[in-house]
């Protein structure tokens, strides 16, 4: 009996991804979102609130469908061809942050009851903590590697005991740093098309 509720949970947590990423999915085709060049021109329309549209709309997709590597690069491209570097730099920063927190908080509060059901309780501490110290050495190393699933890294730091404090200032300076990195590949290529 606790075998096959254990398996049904996790059954309800997998379809309830599945389902929130297929009505993201739905709406964007809805909006006629396909591409970033009509995301982009979805964006624009709102003129000077864009930029608030845009953080809302990263925090928004980002978070249901957190498991894909490549979205960080889509979202600071667009941010680029909509604001321009420096502004595009500093909404991917914010809206990285605030993707990054809601993942945090999702893992830490819904994740751990989650896998308590499924695994139990004592089984989970016990496992929180043989990883706990090995999560906050190993987080700063994983948010380096490019094209890795960045997104899901915050859920299973929120699943961890890891402090949401540690995890913030880890999380602002190196996914900063990744964010700014990709950034000046735009910068060089403006520079060299500029003639400067």
């Amino acid at each position: 009996m606790r075998k096959s509720r254990k398996i049904l949970l996790t059954l309800i947590v997998i379809l309830t991804l599945c389902l929130v990423s297929f009505l993201v999915y739905f709406l964007l085709k809805k909006f006629n979102i396909t591409n970033v060049k009509t995301l982009r021109n979805f964006i624009g329309k709102f003129g000077v609130w864009s930029w608030v549209v845009y953080i809302v709309l990263q925090v928004l997709i980002s978070t249901p469908i957190f498991v894909i590597p490549f979205e960080d690069e889509m979202w600071v491209t667009l941010s680029i061809l909509l604001f321009g570097v420096r502004h595009g730099f500093i909404l991917s920063v914010i809206g990285m942050i605030l993707t990054s927190s809601v993942l945090y908080l999702l893992g830490n509060k819904l994740g751990v009851k989650i896998a308590g059901k499924i695994i139990g309780e004592e089984e989970l501490i016990k496992v929180q903590n043989k990883f706990d110290v090995k999560n906050k050495l190993s987080l700063p190393f994983m948010y380096l590697i490019p094209f890795f699933p960045h997104d899901a890294l915050c859920v299973v730091a929120g699943l961890s005991k890891m402090k949401f404090v540690y995890f913030f200032i880890v999380t602002l300076i190196l996914r900063s740093i990744e964010i700014f990195s990709f950034s000046a590949t735009y910068i060089r290529r403006d520079l060299i098309f500029s003639g400067v």
